[in-house]
């Protein structure tokens, strides 16, 4: 905004001191401000005075556009370091996001393996109630087998009370 107001200034001050070194009064006297009348020997005073005025504008432009490009090599440097962090972080982020997936398929194939293994116990417990049912209640199994040690049935105890715990854990 301040570079736009120096150079608006810039072009006032060109146009002003054209119009006050013509020759011809009559025709731009109504362009010229009340009281400025420039005589032959000012003309040239006022001419190196715009001169200077639009050299120290020139140089006072060109010393805010340095500043300026000066900014911008910074901004841009800036912004290349961010991209660089941010390819980073996106390449971080995707080797959480595979460690994740693997996590989650290891988690995935234990809770199968879980399953499998209550699977077969629950399998075991039913063959063993089979057998522990036949053994005691069989009249034919009595005489054959004998019966169930208190070993087998505080086993078979253990199990059932271990599966109604998983039931009412879950």
């Amino acid at each position: 905004m301040h570079i736009l107001f120096t150079l608006l200034l810039l072009i006032c001050s060109l146009n002003e001191a054209q119009l006050h070194l013509q020759p011809d009064n009559e025709t731009n006297s109504y362009l010229k401000p009340a009281g400025s009348h420039v005589e032959a020997g000012n003309a040239s005073e006022h001419q190196q005075t715009c001169t200077q005025d639009i050299n120290a504008a020139l140089r006072e432009m060109s010393a805010s556009l340095a500043g300026l490009k000066e900014e911008v090599k910074y901004l841009q440097k800036e912004n290349e370091t961010k991209t660089r962090e941010l390819e980073l972080l996106k390449h971080q982020d995707q080797g959480k996001t595979k460690e994740l997936e693997l996590q989650k398929s290891e988690l995935d194939k234990l809770k199968q393996q879980d399953q499998v293994k209550q699977v077969a116990f629950s399998a075991s417990l039913v063959e063993l109630g089979r057998t522990l049912r036949g053994r005691t209640w069989s009249s034919s199994a009595r005489l054959s087998a004998p019966s169930p040690s208190p070993t087998s049935i505080t086993l078979h105890q253990r199990c059932l009370a271990r599966q109604s715990w998983r039931r009412r854990s879950t």
